[in-house]
């Protein structure tokens, strides 16, 4: 509703014939989004539906505040559409037709309990129930038009589709550039943004239309570019519906990888932290048993050097006993250094028991 209405004033200056046609293609490029069938075709895309329908309430609250104005300037006197819009007179009536139902439909909705119960017991009836009736509205504004409109030659017909496809194209070239390349958006958002931003509602048109005019002939005329505009917008869409629906699912594998990816890395960091943690543990095991055991053939080492020098002592006295303990020493010593072999040995078990718990580990 910001930008798109620019194209109208571009489409205003057309030189259709009858000149209803060009006016109703101006219109056109001011209502706001379509009420159900962009979130069908989002639905269809793989895109966001949330951010479909939030688009579609703001552009059509919002469209009841500015659509005033802007067809105040498309309709100038310097247009030479000579159709007169009085922004006070359009702005209570759509406030009255489009807010205020919409405002007790959904109070309704919310605050009784059997109200909502039966909106979803027959979602389906009341949907095809709301059709009939635009449905109905479109019948009575072109039968009012039928003579005029069988008068017409089938090359100004023709030049209403061209122009009403155009619209469309115009429209999803423009706002996809934006949504893609320069805001960037997820594929999902992307798709529902660029499509509900170039989709144009019809029965608004139509509606705004009769505020706008009271010649019946005049509101066919302007009718047919919008009815034209919005069928085509359908086909179009759903053409686009494949294209769309590959880019979003090649935009959720890319992240599903990139998922699993970072869940590879933390799990590699995670088992580089538990290998490193039982290594810390092994060699401060080792250390301690192999320390533990330098020290006692240490202390028994130092024990036989002392009983060997109270043997010395003995043996200069010229007493038995001195040899007796002396050879006993000599045995100590010896005792000593069988126990530094044998914790050599403990040494190497223990490395060849801890290289083998690590190894269960890794396992």
């Amino acid at each position: 509703m910001g930008l798109t209405p620019l194209l109208g004033f571009g489409y205003r200056e057309l030189p259709l014939t009858p000149s209803g046609f060009t006016a109703g293609l101006t219109l056109f490029c001011v209502v706001p989004t379509t009420l159900g069938v962009g979130i069908s075709l989002v639905r269809s895309c793989k895109g966001n539906e949330a951010l479909a329908l939030f688009l579609t309430v703001v552009t059509n609250v919002v469209a009841i505040f500015i659509m005033p104005f802007w067809l105040k300037a498309m309709f100038s006197d310097s247009s030479g559409l000579n159709l007169h819009v009085d922004i006070t007179t359009m702005f209570v009536k759509l406030l009255i037709t489009v807010l205020v139902p919409a405002v007790i439909g959904k109070a309704l909705r919310d605050l009784v309990k059997p109200v909502r119960q039966f909106a979803v017991r027959r979602r389906t009836a009341l949907g095809i129930f709301s059709t009939c009736n635009l449905a109905f509205i479109v019948w009575l504004v072109l039968s009012g038009a039928r003579d005029v409109l069988l008068d017409q030659k089938f090359v100004d017909i023709l030049y209403v589709i061209l122009l009403g496809v155009a619209q469309h194209l115009i429209y999803l070239v423009f706002n996809f550039t934006i949504v893609w390349f320069i805001l960037r958006m997820p594929a999902p958002e992307a798709v529902a943004a660029g499509l509900m931003a170039s989709q144009k509602s019809s029965p608004v048109a139509v509606t705004v239309i009769s505020y706008i005019t009271n010649d019946v002939v005049q509101q066919g005329l302007m009718a047919i570019p919008a009815l034209v505009g919005q069928i085509f917008q359908v086909f179009i869409g759903s053409a686009l519906v494949p294209l769309f629906t590959r880019v979003v699912k090649r935009w959720e594998a890319a992240q599903d990888a990139h998922i699993l990816a970072g869940q590879g890395t933390a799990t590699a960091a995670a088992s580089g932290a538990e290998e490193g943690r039982g290594t810390g543990e092994g060699e401060e095991l080792c250390g301690s048993s192999v320390c533990e055991l330098v020290g006692q053939g240490s202390k028994s080492c130092a024990e036989g050097k002392d009983a060997a020098t109270a043997a010395a002592g003995a043996t200069a006295a010229g007493t038995e006993p001195g040899s007796e303990q002396a050879s006993d020493t000599s045995s100590s010593c010896k005792g000593g250094d069988v126990e530094k072999g044998q914790a050599a040995g403990s040494k190497d078990g223990n490395h060849q028991q801890l290289r083998q718990r690590r190894q269960d580990q890794q396992d």
